[in-house]
């Protein structure tokens, strides 16, 4: 694949005019074991540079369930029920 980024797997372009098949000017690759490519790993500092470049949807989305469930809390109310049966006998003697 001459693609600049090693992780994203797109269709390459078909040198050879689309035929009547429905090929469309793609070439699918024939197997995903097929690639030239080295499989590459996803490392920590990957993780954190999407955490760092996305660190505000982060922080909204967090505060906004954090409001949802205290209003919720807020707004349920508070009921408590207990039933109790004490059964006394007396001794016969």
């Amino acid at each position: 694949m001459s693609s600049t980024n090693p992780r994203s797997r797109h269709l390459e372009p078909d040198p050879a005019p689309a035929t009547a098949a429905g090929s469309f000017g793609f070439r699918m690759p024939e197997s995903p074991f097929d690639s030239a490519e080295p499989e590459s790993e996803f490392h920590l500092a990957d993780y954190l540079r999407v955490v760092t470049a996305r660190w505000r949807l982060i922080a909204l989305v967090t505060i906004a369930a954090l409001s949802l469930s205290l209003l919720q809390y807020a707004v349920t109310p508070k009921e408590y029920r207990a039933a109790t049966m004490i059964q006394i006998e007396r001794k016969v003697s």
